[in-house]
């Protein structure tokens, strides 16, 4: 099987995930505690059953007996107890701050118990992370600072080749079979390779390669898109000053409006949360937001310069420069080329823009605002409100679903009110299958690309 995930990354390690091929292929080659189901929903998978303390702080594992690593080898409670704490010692991770695991312990070979700092709800929900795959003992063992190896892993295939340009995974177990993770999607010719399997509808295809490929891969709008975003810089001189935050916004308001797409999976965003799903602001109150910040706002240009820090990838460059000279805005513009060189250069400078994006598209927004404001590694500051804070907190203890829901709306409300945050667009993405492929076994071979994410 020949894929194409997007950009080869450099190394593949749990802690750093940051992209949609890296969470895909240390998919493929791990379990962990629990897993989604084909209905997106979780369910054991080296775990058995699990008990929940009454205050959601301590949670007991019973794991399911014969479990194997792929050489052979037994996983039990100690695999996972060295797995946790390999990511405990690491420190930042994207999706999950393992500062808020107090201990991990093996009771006994098959049983496992975790105690938190404080109560979280959502546990069992975040074990589907990539961060939490359980590693063997030869990768778990190492330097905190070695990336894993990968030759011995406790999903269904190993890391065979890492290479520029492709990526090679084996799988040895059952039936044996190779999965090619390639770098390119286009030939020569410009035309999509046709020995690709599946690929994913990322710039640059172009309409036009949409409709010539339909012939030989049919096409699917999954549930996994992401927002491309402003947000304000910690130390930046917008962030004590709500006005000044309304003048460059109502600037970004006239720079949004002003957008010619360059691709037909983007297009504008009012929300930061893509618009389909539980948990969105009413558009009649995303309105009545921008009407006030229009109105409040002084709309006289900015005396500073703006400090941008920006994705090297950001497809609208040049409209963005362009818009910034026509409006006499005088600006500085920092590129970045991946999420470890955003962290080095946000916590070594101060930038009063901050362009990034998250997926905000899951029908469950739980992990996707946790991610966002990660105290670790915060995509949004919030500069200590405390309405955020308090929600947050909610949230990690709340088990109603309703509640959740409704606190992840009014997060998204305060930070779009209060001019924390600026969305810019919406890029949505699309799976292409091969018609010679089934899309079913294709989501057993793909964990992320399920069919429970397609609409």
């Amino acid at each position: 099987m020949k894929a194409f995930l997007g950009p080869i990354p450099k190394t593949l390690d749990p802690t750093t995930v940051t992209s949609f091929t890296e969470y895909v292929i240390i998919q493929q080659m791990t379990r962990g505690l629990v897993k989604l189901d084909g209905q997106g929903q979780t369910a054991g998978d080296i775990a058995e059953s699990w008990k929940i303390s009454q205050d959601a702080s301590q949670y007991t594992f019973t794991l399911r007996t014969k479990q194997f690593f792929s050489n052979g080898d037994e996983i039990d409670a100690n695999s996972l107890v060295g797995s946790f704490q390999r990511q405990m010692n690491k420190g930042k991770t994207i999706h999950y701050d393992f500062a808020g695991i107090k201990s991990v312990v093996a009771k006994s070979p098959q049983i496992l118990e975790v105690t938190l700092q404080k109560p979280d709800a959502q546990f069992i929900s975040k074990l589907t992370y990539p961060e939490f795959s359980v590693l063997h003992k030869s990768d778990f063992s190492k330097n905190t600072a070695d990336a894993c190896e990968w030759r011995i892993t406790s999903g269904a295939t190993t890391l065979k080749e890492l290479k520029k340009e492709k990526i090679l995974l084996s799988q040895e177990q059952q039936t044996k079979r190779e999965i090619e993770i390639t770098g390119t999607l286009l030939n020569k010719n410009g035309e999509v390779d046709r020995e690709i399997d599946f690929f994913v509808g990322v710039p640059p295809l172009s309409a036009d390669l949409h409709e010539k490929i339909s012939k030989d891969y049919e096409s699917y709008s999954p549930r996994l898109s992401f927002t491309y975003f402003f947000s304000i810089g910690r130390g930046s001189y917008l962030a004590n000053n709500k006005p000044e935050r309304l003048t460059v916004f109502s600037k970004l308001y006239k720079f949004r409006a002003k957008m010619e797409f360059v691709s037909p999976f983007h297009f504008a965003s009012q929300q930061l949360y893509l618009e389909d799903g539980p948990g969105r602001t009413p558009k009649a109150t995303l309105t009545k937001i921008q009407s006030s910040h229009e109105k409040d706002s002084s709309a006289r240009p900015s005396q500073r310069k703006i400090k941008i820090l920006l994705q090297k990838s950001f497809p609208y460059y040049d409209q963005l420069i362009h818009f910034l000279q026509s409006e006499n805005i005088e600006h500085d513009i920092t590129f970045y080329p991946n999420f470890d060189e955003f962290d080095r250069l946000t916590n070594s400078n101060i930038f009063d823009l901050i362009q990034t994006n998250n997926d905000f598209s899951a029908s469950d927004l739980t992990s996707n605002i946790m991610v966002t404001l990660n105290p670790k590694r915060p995509l949004v500051e919030t500069f200590g409100n405390k309405e955020i804070d308090k929600i947050k907190l909610k949230i990690e203890t709340e088990f109603s679903d309703q509640e959740r829901i409704s606190s992840i709306q009014r997060i998204e409300e305060i930070l779009l009110q209060d001019a924390l945050v600026f969305p810019i667009f919406h890029l949505k993405m699309y799976f292409y299958v091969n018609r010679r492929n089934d899309s079913s076994e294709l989501s057993r071979r793909f964990p992320e690309v399920s069919i429970w994410k397609l609409n």
